[in-house]
């Protein structure tokens, strides 16, 4: 079976997207880094994810207050040659490709996630990072504007005093099973 590639949409946070701010953790380390985003989902869009059958499961703990919530990663580099590696496609809410000199994608903003779900050697059903669409940005978190931020900075945990439910309430999400890159 061919990979399935669909957009999961919701809220990002912690959006690692390009070489200069990709996650450099000590378990990223035989890649030289990877690109991460975690997402927020609504009901509809964590339905969505599940009917893929994919290995990876959406989460409902504490960590985003019980909402329903994935986590992406892409190796920047690694030693298996025919791994999925290297930066994911950003683009803007215009469609136009954006970089992190164009501005950060702030925890909070609306984005879509392009994912493909394939069949490993494993038996499994594998998630391949693709690309991130971002639908409207968060505002920049209060005291950032004066900060000098580092070359290889690292997204910021600051939260925006506006409660989950409340960030998700006016998002309008609806499921795409084409996708726009």
């Amino acid at each position: 079976m061919a990979a399935k590639t669909l957009v999961i949409k919701g809220i990002a946070h912690w959006a690692k997207l390009w070489p200069e701010n990709r996650s450099r953790n000590s378990w990223n380390e035989d890649t030289d880094g990877a690109y991460t985003i975690d997402l927020v989902l609504d009901e509809k869009n964590a339905s969505l994810f599940e009917s893929t059958g994919a290995a990876k499961k959406v989460k409902y703990n504490d960590k985003y207050d019980g909402l329903p919530h994935l986590s992406f990663s892409r190796p920047h580099d690694g030693p298996k040659p025919d791994f999925a590696k290297g930066p994911v496609v950003v683009k803007g809410p215009d469609g136009a490709d954006v970089s992190m000199e164009d501005g950060l994608i702030w925890n909070g903003s609306e984005v879509g996630v392009q994912v493909a779900v394939y069949n490993t050697k494993r038996g499994i059903k594998g998630t391949d990072f693709q690309a991130v669409q971002v639908y409207k940005y968060a505002v920049k978190p209060e005291g950032m504007d004066d900060a000098v931020l580092p070359a290889d900075l690292i997204a910021t945990r600051k939260e925006l005093d506006v409660s989950f439910e409340d960030r998700l309430k006016d998002v309008k999400v609806a499921v795409e099973p084409e996708s726009p890159f």
